[in-house]
């Protein structure tokens, strides 16, 4: 006889149980942290399964008319495990954050005779439960490690959900914040992408009326004009929902070009504009390329400048790569790929490409297209930039951001030495603002840093209230400072600039005025 629980079939004679029936211990559940649950004194070597319900208690399932049944309503299977030489079986149940109300639980083995636990109901935690009043959610302490009964797990006079390492007693960062509004009222400046060597940021209007160049002053890091309206670049084109982002600039040996899309004959060709005397000239690039999210090479005076694209080939979205100016050397790495861009300093490309359930990262060489799978382990990757360490000798470091269904919460720090790669570090943002967004490296004094915002949402979710945070990324001793002010506020698109006279870090403010354009200091 059989009866189906999902896709697991209890099977075997059901007369009465030979041994004693297997023990459920369900934890506490929080919304949003993966729960383990544990099935003890089952068969060695048994096959156990584990059914949820949100139904409650009640008649489920029966093998046969004399046969037990199932103790819950509609019961979903949670997973099927084998039972280890004590008879014990763990079961993973994953939690978003949305999840709210009880659970039932009750677990069998599915091989012989079958045997039921009692049932076992646990009401979850809700997600913005946040017991202590520390600033940090009970789900977010308990997945680091932290007492959620405690506003200060380490003791050092600084809360859990602003303390930077709250495992860690540490001084108050003596730091200052210097956070200042740097656009006029009403600029409208969105998403502005920054030239180092030139001084200067590129942006464009929302619907691609117009793409505009202004100076950073490097005295303080004002933008001038205020209202980023300095010179023209180009008019007419394409809108941001289109490109799918701003303009970029790509260095060359002839200094930074912005590059854009235009439309050519009704298709969205891939545009630069150089400036020759206070004179930019716009025009395609060489074979009328199409494509978004384009964006450049990095390394000054670049010899030959690179370009990364995206682009449409039937139902499915390729990405690729391509020297600025040979058309010949275009390469199209097929679809998959999510995140493609160059790696500080040399042709060789960094991505993540998805391979069934799984995301990869892979170094692309940037003349054959060959690629490699780089062999990082731990949660799932989102984001990637590599580029060389100063502080390791010429090392390559790659940094993700990562993290369980889509919503990175960590950065891992990986470095590769003498061909082998090996996890250097994570770092976490504060527990109060547990999401990472825009993670951007920069190098100061021999020393590689992030910016990045540390978030209540995660980015695929929309914009929530948000932090600018900076932490060093190639030094033995964990280094994480806030840049920003504590207001609540939407930030976005923080981006740092090192040709001041000193290292800043810009983002966008929204506010009930429209976008404002912020210049953070660092102290470093």
């Amino acid at each position: 006889m059989r009866v189906r629980w999902g896709v697991v079939a209890i099977v075997g004679g059901f007369g009465p149980a030979a041994w004693a029936a297997p023990v459920l211990d369900v934890p506490t559940l929080y919304a949003g942290v993966d729960a383990t649950i544990v099935v003890d004194g089952a068969t060695p070597g048994a096959r156990v399964a584990l059914v949820q319900s949100t139904a409650g208690r009640g008649n489920g399932p029966c093998a046969g008319p004399s046969g037990p049944c199932v103790g819950v309503r509609r019961p979903s299977l949670v997973s099927v495990v084998v039972a280890d030489a004590g008879g014990v079986a763990r079961h993973t149940l994953a939690l978003d954050r949305g999840d709210v109300g009880t659970i039932w639980f009750q677990a069998a083995e599915v091989d012989g005779v079958a045997v039921l636990s009692d049932v076992v109901a646990r009401t979850l935690v809700p997600w913005d439960t946040d017991s202590d009043g520390d600033g940090a959610v009970d789900a977010v302490e308990i997945r680091r490690g932290l007492d959620p009964s405690h506003p200060d797990t380490d003791g050092d006079g600084q809360p859990d959900g602003v303390d930077p390492l709250p495992l860690v007693p540490n001084p108050v960062d003596a730091f200052v914040v210097d956070d200042v509004v740097v656009t006029s009222p009403g600029a409208e400046v969105r998403d502005p992408e920054f030239d180092p060597v030139g001084g200067r940021i590129v942006w464009q209007e929302r619907d691609g009326a117009a793409v505009y160049v202004a100076r950073v002053r490097g005295s303080d890091g004002a933008i001038v004009p205020a209202d980023g309206r300095g010179a023209v670049v180009a008019t007419d084109v394409a809108p941001m929902q289109v490109a799918k982002n701003g303009p970029e600039w790509v260095q060359t040996a002839a200094g930074a070009q912005a590059l854009f899309l235009r439309s050519v004959q009704g298709q969205w060709v891939i545009h630069r504009s150089v400036e020759q005397g206070g004179v930019w000239t716009t025009s395609p690039l060489p074979g009328w390329p199409l494509g978004t999210l384009v964006s450049g090479s990095d390394d000054v005076g670049d010899p030959f400048p690179r370009i990364t694209w995206a682009r449409q080939v039937g139902v499915a979205r390729h990405r690729g790569l391509r020297g600025l100016d040979q058309q010949a050397s275009e390469i199209d790495l097929g679809e998959r790929w999510t995140v493609l861009r160059w790696v500080k300093g040399q042709a060789t490309a960094v991505g993540l490409r998805l391979l069934g359930d799984d995301v990869e990262v892979h170094l692309v060489d940037g003349a054959t297209g060959a690629d490699t799978r780089v062999p990082v382990t731990g949660p799932v990757p989102w984001d990637v930039w590599a580029g060389p360490s100063a502080a390791w000798g010429g090392d390559l470091l790659l940094l993700l951001a990562r993290g369980p269904r889509a919503a990175p919460d960590e950065l891992a720090v990986w470095r590769q030495h003498a061909g082998v790669w090996t996890l250097d570090k994570v770092i976490l943002p504060p527990a109060g603002l547990p999401f990472v967004v825009s993670p951007e490296p920069f190098e100061v004094d021999g020393v590689t840093y992030a910016s990045f915002l540390a978030t209540t949402v995660p980015q695929a979710e929309g914009s929530g209230p948000g932090e600018v945070w900076v932490a060093a990324l190639d030094v033995p001793t964990p280094r994480l400072r806030r840049v920003s002010l504590t207001t609540e506020a939407v930030r976005k698109d923080p981006e740092p600039y090192t040709a001041g006279s000193a290292p800043w870090v810009y983002y966008t403010a929204l506010t009930t005025q429209g976008p404002e354009i912020r210049r953070c200091a660092t102290g470093l």
